[in-house]
């Protein structure tokens, strides 16, 4: 069943930006289709994915650095 977008469901949709929604664990949640412009991945495979698998590997550390989680 299709559902609904809000207004602003909808205006993260048109964003030329980026949006990425994570959970407590850097899991992703939420990507808005700026994401596929920006990285050639598409929306659908990498919801559910650790945002780390998207980070190029010099950086990954200064991300981890920022990550304040339980695990």
């Amino acid at each position: 069943m299709p559902t609904t977008l809000t207004p602003s469901a909808k205006l993260l949709q048109l964003l030329p930006e980026a949006v990425v929604q994570t959970d407590a664990l850097w899991e992703i949640t939420y990507l808005n289709p700026a994401w596929t412009t920006l990285t050639g991945h598409s929306v659908e495979a990498a919801l559910g994915r650790s945002l780390l698998e998207f980070v190029h590997s010099d950086d990954i550390g200064t991300m981890r650095s920022g990550m304040h989680c339980l695990a």
